[in-house]
């Protein structure tokens, strides 16, 4: 079975609400899909890389601003060029948003 790639960008670092329901996909896995996590560096992603979870490091966070979020976003699409993005929490969702303005589908 050949699966599809997910992007998933998670604003956050810190192991809080969003951050654990992330770590509980990881352990459980998506039937079908590999998952790719696009989030800044701290604790979430070292527990996912202690998963075997593909990590991406970058400026997604509030804290790094809407410029440098989308730029991330927009790198991390065209270099793994998944099937989807997806964004967890409101600001990674306005960033995707912008992010894949003007991009072709990742297969397209």
């Amino acid at each position: 079975m050949v699966l599809r790639t997910a992007l998933w960008c998670v604003p956050v670092a810190d192991l809080g609400g969003v951050a654990r329901h992330v770590l509980d996909a990881a352990r459980t896995g998506v039937p079908g899909w590999r998952i790719v996590v696009l989030c800044p560096e701290g604790p979430l992603a070292e527990r996912l890389r202690a998963l075997g979870v593909p990590v991406l490091v970058g400026p997604v966070s509030p804290d790094d601003g809407t410029r440098a979020a989308v730029a991330a976003i927009r790198d991390a699409l065209r270099r793994l060029r998944p099937d989807v993005l997806h964004t967890h929490l409101a600001f990674a969702d306005l960033a995707g948003i912008a992010a894949v303005q003007g991009l072709r589908s990742g297969r397209g």
